[in-house]
């Protein structure tokens, strides 16, 4: 052997004391076991290389290569500390056990491999100055530390029975296929990537995975009893469980996106933040809250349920999809910057927000304690059921359809920057507004407009064509209340208004139609054909129907105190009109009037120049 080393290839034994072995200049090799009944230690200048079992039967057990690297291949026991420290690597594959102390495992400026089991009353450490790699099952009594100046590969069961397990990588990544536990924390820190395939589990503490500039990959369960954090520069994919017992779950993607596929549960809020898309397909289950945000896109395709709390879908720049029930004990939010769509159910207990910068779709049932919203840049296009508890409103920037029930508490309120389209049965407590602002509203065949105890104004604000700001009545509109709250008001400025189905007041109340620029039309008798009997009615009220230019040509008025009709510039012809007061008024001198069948309480009045009364 080179000058200043050690060799020892003999079993040693020291009985009441210690066993030590130092090299000052050069390395100490040992190939058999030794025994003391104090502390082990063997200390090299240059190398430690040991394949001899070390026990320290009172004391500690001590590796040290001040200036290069240890080699251990048998198990080193003692009872209080485990230590091997190299300036340069430190491999192990033996077993080793500190039964009152500390095992440490350190490569300064090297890398530290350990592929056996390390037991440990107090700490676990194994700290590299590069790589620290782990097969072997590490058993802490407290904390349990990988500290890596490169990257971490540990797969290896870990567990820190009273404290907590932290892996760290300061400048590489962080790999872990294996199950960690600790009491407290469980933590995991990659400088570049953090990927896990291991159950994570911090009884008592948080759970965390960082990615600190580069991505997460979790294809395993993580557990704690606070809080559940994945955090990643660019993106995070999930596909295990996510549950935070008592604290919340978020998962963040500064740079990147998010794909979640598995189920996440918190005790407070579910928070998915990624800088473009979020894509879930797990079920959601938070204690109070639930978020997703997206810089770019939200696609979910998972059950969402706050129990006590909010659900919010946004999308900063583009689209927000929704394919799975949302339930919340508070309002719900879908809003993006394009499009929304949504085809699934939304349960909120107090309001629910539909909101799309362009289109918004929705064909799932909507259902709320108080207000539902649905508000779109250009179209809305409705398929499914809302029921609120107070009021629903559709506000549409271009045109407006829906084709399902819409009930409301409280109001139904439906506006369309163009054109509007309704075949759906729309019931509301107190008061209807459908509004066409520079287009047309067409009420359609299956659908109805009925209100309990309030009114109905159906209206269109064009002021240029009176083709394009037409009201066609194809379904039937009705007031029930029996007070003068029940109007009903067809108004439109330049459109024409056509019937074809009943307009009745069961109240007190007046039913109006009325166009400044425009002809009030319904199918009526005539000599060629008998069509249906289109009538516009107030039960115990009045009826007045006028237009400042146009005709009027419909089937029957029928009124309980003043039925009139008339027109400022055009003919007035009616099959029946039937009041206590009858007013009939024509004003150019041109129109004709041709009415064939009045019935008069005791009063008419009839303005016009030529007049052609039937049967009266």
């Amino acid at each position: 052997m080179p000058e200043g080393s050690i060799d020892n290839q003999g079993a040693i034994t020291s009985t009441t004391g210690k066993a030590e072995l130092t090299a000052d200049t050069g390395k100490v090799n040992n190939t058999k076991a030794i025994t003391a009944d104090t502390d082990v230690t063997m200390t090299g200048k240059t190398d430690v290389i040991n394949s001899g079992a070390l026990t320290a039967t009172k004391g500690a057990a001590t590796e040290t290569a001040t200036t290069g690297k240890i080699e251990n291949t048998n198990d080193v026991t003692a009872n209080t500390d485990v230590t091997l420290k190299a300036n340069t690597d430190v491999t192990n594959s033996g077993k080793l056990e500190a039964k009152t102390g500390a095992a440490t495992l350190t490569g300064t400026t090297g890398n530290v491999s350990n592929t056996n089991d390390v037991k440990a009353a107090t700490n676990i450490g194994l700290t590299g100055g590069k790589d620290v790699t782990n097969t072997g099952i590490l058993t802490a009594g407290t904390d349990t530390v990988l500290q890596a100046g490169g990257s971490i590969d540990n797969q290896g069961a870990i567990t820190s029975t009273t404290g907590k397990a932290e892996l760290t990588a300061d400048t590489g990544k962080v790999n872990n296929t294996k199950a960690i536990t600790a009491d407290t924390d469980v933590t995991m820190t990659g400088k570049t990537d953090v990927t896990n395939s291991g159950k994570l589990t911090a009884t008592k503490g948080a759970a965390t995975e960082t990615a600190t500039t580069g991505k997460i990959e979790n294809t395993n369960d993580v557990t704690a009893n606070t809080d559940v954090t994945l955090k990643a520069n660019t993106d995070v994919t999930n596909s295990g469980a996510l549950k935070a017992t008592k604290g919340a779950v978020t998962v963040t993607a500064d740079t990147g996106k998010i794909d979640n596929t598995n189920t996440v549960d918190a005790g407070t809020n579910i928070n998915m933040d990624a800088k473009t898309d979020v894509t879930n397909k797990g079920a959601l289950n938070a204690g109070i809250d639930t978020t997703l945000h997206g810089g770019d896109n939200v696609d979910n395709q998972g059950t969402v349920t706050s129990q006590t709390g909010l659900a919010k879908l946004v999308a900063d720049n583009y689209t927000v999809n929704n394919t799975k029930d949302i339930t919340a004990d508070k309002e719900i939010i879908l809003k993006a910057q394009t499009t929304v769509d949504n085809t699934a159910k939304l349960d909120a207990n107090t309001y629910a927000e539909l909101t799309a910068g362009t289109v918004l779709t929705n064909s799932g049932a909507i259902q709320t304690g108080t207000d539902a919203l649905l508000k779109a840049g250009t179209d809305i296009n409705n398929t499914g059921s809302i029921n609120s508890g107070h009021d629903s409103k559709l506000n549409a920037g271009q045109d407006l359809t829906n084709t399902a029930p819409i009930t409301a508490g409280n109001d139904v309120e439906m506006t369309a920057g163009r054109n509007l389209v309704n075949t759906g049965a729309i019931n509301a407590q107190n008061n209807i507004n459908v509004l066409g602002q520079n287009g047309s509203v067409t009420l359609d065949k299956g659908g109805s407009l009925d209100t309990q105890n309030g009114s109905i104004r159906v209206e269109t604000k064009n002021t240029a064509d009176q083709t394009v700001g037409k009201i066609s009545v194809n379904a039937p509109i009705t007031t029930r209340t029996a007070t003068e709250n029940g109007n009903i008001d067809i108004i439109t400025n330049h459109g024409d208004i056509n019937f074809t189905d009943n307009v009745i007041v069961n109240g007190t109340g007046t039913l109006t139609v009325e166009a400044q620029v425009g002809n009030i039309t319904g199918l009526r008798h005539d000599k060629d054909a008998i069509q249906p009997e289109i009538k516009l009615q107030s039960v115990n009220g009045s009826v007045s129907v006028y237009t400042g230019k146009g005709d009027v040509d419909l089937y029957e008025i029928l009124a309980k105190n003043t039925a009139s009709a008339g027109s400022k510039d055009g003919k007035l012809a009616l099959y029946k009109i039937d009041g206590d007061i009858v007013a009939l008024v024509t004003s150019d001198i041109g129109s004709n009037m041709d009415i064939k069948n009045t019935n008069v309480g005791h009063k008419i009045i009839i303005s016009g120049n030529k007049v052609d009364m039937g049967r009266y």
